[in-house]
């Protein structure tokens, strides 16, 4: 056997296709013309007080549902 036959056995996994926080962040922008953050920000923060709106948090665990492999960079 060659060289090359052993190869393929030290190769990464492959990555996510899908990444369902990062498909429901774009459907959200596009519903609300980029604007979905700011809108976020004022009904959670200003209206009804929490500290942040928690899109970033959203969007991780979503990944991570279907993602495994998923590390936030």
């Amino acid at each position: 056997m060659s060289k090359n036959f052993k190869s393929w056995e030290n190769k990464e996994p492959k990555k996510c296709k899908f990444l369902l926080g990062d498909v429901v962040e774009t459907i959200i922008d596009k519903i609300t013309f980029g604007r979905g953050s700011y809108w976020s920000y004022i009904i959670a923060v200003e209206w009804l007080g929490f500290k942040s709106c928690g899109c970033e948090q959203r969007r991780i665990w979503l990944n991570k549902l279907t993602c495994k492999e998923y590390k936030d960079e």
